[in-house]
C-alpha cells in the first residue's frame, strides 16, 4: 500500500518526504523483529542507523524529525543493548559478543569510520573488547542519561 501511495502522491511531496517515505515502506516492507529476534542482517541495521543520522543532520526542520530521531534512538538502543531474543553476547560474563553484534560493530566500524554512530559505539565496543564490564556499563548509562539511547 505505501509503495502505490508512494508512487500516486510522489508529486506532490518535498524531496525530504518521499525520502523519509521511502524509507519507512522499506522497513515496514522488511521488518526489524518477529518473535522478539531481530530478523535482518546486522550490516542492514547498521545501515538504516547511518541512513536517519545523516537524513536528520541534513534535514532539521523535516516535520517528521521526532520520528527519525526517535528510530535512529531505538536502533541504537538495540544495537548497544540487544533485543530479547537477539541478546548482545554469547557469553556475558566473559563478553563475548555473539555473531550478530560483532558484525554490526565491525562493519560500522570499516564502513562508516567517520560517522556521529561510530564515534558513539567506538568507545562502548573499546570496553566490551578488553573485557571491562564496569566501563560499558558507565557508557551504556552516560547515553542513557544523555538522550541517546532509551533505558531499557
Amino acid at each position: 500500500i505505501w509503495a502505490f501511495m508512494l508512487q500516486q502522491i510522489s508529486q506532490l511531496m518535498t524531496e525530504p518526504m518521499k525520502a523519509y517515505l521511502t524509507q519507512i515502506e522499506m522497513e515496514n516492507r522488511e521488518g526489524f523483529v518477529q518473535d522478539a529476534y531481530i530478523n535482518i542482517p546486522a550490516q542492514k541495521h547498521v545501515d538504516r542507523l547511518i541512513w536517519y543520522e545523516n537524513f536528520i543532520k541534513n534535514n532539521q526542520t523535516f516535520v517528521l524529525i521526532e520520528n527519525c530521531k526517535n528510530y535512529r534512538k531505538a536502533y541504537l538502543t538495540y544495537l548497544m543493548s540487544g533485543f530479547d531474543n537477539s541478546p548482545l553476547y554469547d557469553d556475558e560474563e566473559k563478553m563475548m559478543l555473539t555473531e550478530y553484534y560483532s558484525t554490526a560493530y565491525k562493519y560500522l566500524v570499516k564502513t562508516y569510520p567517520d560517522s556521529e554512530t561510530t564515534q558513539w559505539i567506538n568507545p562502548y565496543y573499546d570496553a566490551i573488547k578488553q573485557k571491562q564490564k564496569a566501563a560499558a556499563k558507565d557508557i551504556f548509562k552516560k547515553y542513557v542519561i544523555k538522550g541517546l539511547i532509551y533505558d531499557l
